[in-house]
């Protein structure tokens, strides 16, 4: 468990360096350092699927979620906000039941492949 809230604490440094305080776009390489980031966290999910219940990892994926809110309106992308919205009503819930977690894991993935499509899209 140990590990894995560490994974989750250390990838919000992945986040910590993306111009998600601005206006702009995300360069190639932070949007695909952030697929990478969140394909991460999907595998520690996968492995541990109760992460969420450790003080330390709830506040690092909760640093993440806000990032993606912001990320996302930034980006200016429909499909990547509507499943950042979801994903962030997911984590807002008090108590997560085993769908839940799916729910959250699964619905990370698809950001994941929203940024893969930007990145395919907009870095060739």
């Amino acid at each position: 468990m140990v590990r894995k809230t560490l994974l989750v604490l250390g990838l919000c440094g992945a986040f910590a360096t993306a111009p998600v305080l601005a206006e702009e776009k995300m360069s190639c390489d932070d949007l695909a350092g952030v697929a990478t980031a969140l394909s991460d966290i999907v595998s520690a999910f996968e492995t541990n699927p109760k992460i969420h219940e450790d003080k330390d990892a709830e506040a690092g994926l909760n640093q993440i979620v806000e990032a993606l809110g912001l990320i996302a309106k930034s980006e200016g992308d429909s499909v990547l906000s509507s499943n950042v919205k979801k994903l962030s009503k997911l984590w807002a819930m008090d108590e997560w039941k085993d769908a839940d977690t799916t729910a959250f894991k699964d619905t990370l993935d698809n950001v994941v492949t929203n940024f893969e499509r930007i990145h395919k899209k907009d870095c060739k």
